[in-house]
């Protein structure tokens, strides 16, 4: 059963650093979308 951890452990490790990097992305995103609807708030559309 040690082959299966030393096949599956990159595999796992690297799904999990996507998913970080998925996530940081997302909140970048987010966050600029918020700062770029605050700016204006004055504007009906």
């Amino acid at each position: 059963m040690a082959y299966w951890w030393i096949i599956r452990s990159p595999i796992l490790l690297s799904i999990l650093i996507n998913f970080f990097i998925f996530i940081r992305i997302i909140h970048i995103l987010v966050s600029k979308l918020r700062a770029h609807q605050m700016r204006y708030t004055d504007y009906k559309f």
